[in-house]
């Protein structure tokens, strides 16, 4: 399996306690470079 990553927006799930999650949205696009292709294909296998 390939991935073509053109553009990454990378949120965050924050557990604060056992009935509360906190999402926090990026307000920009991460810019494609080696390491963040690197780290979002990492993610993409743990998946």
């Amino acid at each position: 399996m390939s991935l073509d990553i053109n553009q990454i927006a990378l949120h965050q799930l924050i557990k604060r306690d056992e009935q509360n999650l906190e999402l926090v949205l990026r307000d920009s696009l991460l810019e494609p470079t080696t390491t963040v292709v690197e780290m979002v294909a990492e993610l993409h296998r743990g998946l």
